[in-house]
């Protein structure tokens, strides 16, 4: 007679469902990596290839006239930039019910995009965008526009503003693309 250990069916039956619960997380696990790399591919996707506008008479080019080289033109190869360059604006100074501002409104050489700059004015209390001062056409990389009509004077004190940057891609369908607020001030005296 053999002496087989009784608790031995015991312990092949409790191994199956612990196996099969390795397996089951296993599975959950793979399943998990799978749904966070198709969340990130479409990700990447819908950045390279964003929405288009739709193609208006508004949307036509519409270069800003004012717009001034920053320096010579060099050759360069639209594309392979992959950020947009924003610049920084410091306080700006105006006189007392002035409506001519000097800004050079820059959009750096070398951008892959137009950009058009729109000047408001903010609630100091809030923060809240308020009424444009001022807003200029398209202008192109290695352009800059160097003067400003504002849309009123303004009495002695600190008035903070925010330079909006909307940018649209350099082909034909002038597709909308990241822009960027500078906040600073105007300084009236």
């Amino acid at each position: 007679m053999e002496n087989k250990p009784e608790n031995t069916d015991t312990l092949v039956e409790t191994a199956t469902p612990t196996g099969d619960k390795r397996k089951k997380k296993r599975g959950l696990l793979l399943l998990i990596t799978l749904l966070v790399l198709l969340i990130a591919g479409g990700s990447a996707f819908f950045v390279k290839h964003p929405q288009k506008l739709p193609q208006t008479l508004q949307n036509a080019l519409n270069l800003d006239s004012a717009q001034s080289d920053t320096k010579k033109e060099k050759a360069s190869t639209p594309g392979k930039q992959e950020s947009i360059q924003i610049r920084g604006y410091p306080d700006v100074q105006l006189k007392v019910n002035a409506t001519d501002m000097h800004l050079a409104l820059e959009n750096p050489e070398g951008n892959p995009c137009y950009i058009q700059f729109v000047i408001r004015q903010v609630d100091p209390k809030t923060g809240a965008k308020g009424e444009v001062l001022y807003e200029s056409g398209d202008v192109a990389p290695g352009k800059f526009i160097n003067d400003q009509t504002l849309a009123h004077g303004f009495e002695k004190g600190e008035y903070p503003i925010v330079i909006e940057n909307h940018t649209k891609s350099l082909d034909k369908a002038h597709t909308a693309m990241n822009g960027m607020d500078v906040n600073t001030k105007l300084i009236v005296n």
